[in-house]
């Protein structure tokens, strides 16, 4: 809404003569521009909430998904850190560590959080 647009809202009774003849019509109004302005920001706070516990319950999903395969990364590395299956655990490696990046990202935008700005690589992963 604009500064030059008015909402308002109106209440009409008709007013009657004895005999039920219509006399004239009795109008309230009043102003509520700024009452519908302010549920609009508070619909759109919720929404942002819902979203932020969304992001939250699926970034935890997540988490929970690649932390057994960070792990099970490192015992690989750590068995055999001069093998060829080491070798092929660094493709795996950095495809976890950029989850575990995304995760961090996806928590603070849950909670609110700002994080210093930067540049992103959208191509990396």
């Amino acid at each position: 809404m604009t500064a030059s647009h008015l909402v308002v809202e109106s209440h009409w009774t008709c007013l009657r003569q004895p005999g039920g003849v219509p006399r004239a019509i009795l109008t309230m109004s009043r102003d509520v521009t700024q009452e519908r302005q302010m549920e609009a920001q508070l619909l759109q706070k919720q929404r942002l909430e819902t979203i932020g516990m969304v992001a939250g319950g699926i970034a935890h999903d997540l988490n929970n998904v690649l932390a057994p395969l960070v792990l099970g990364i490192g015992s690989l590395r750590g068995r055999s850190p001069t093998s060829l299956a080491c070798g092929s655990c660094r493709p795996w490696t950095r495809r976890a560590q950029r989850g575990a990046e995304i995760l961090q990202q996806v928590l603070s935008f849950a909670r609110g959080t700002q994080r210093p700005a930067g540049p992103v690589d959208i191509g990396e992963g």
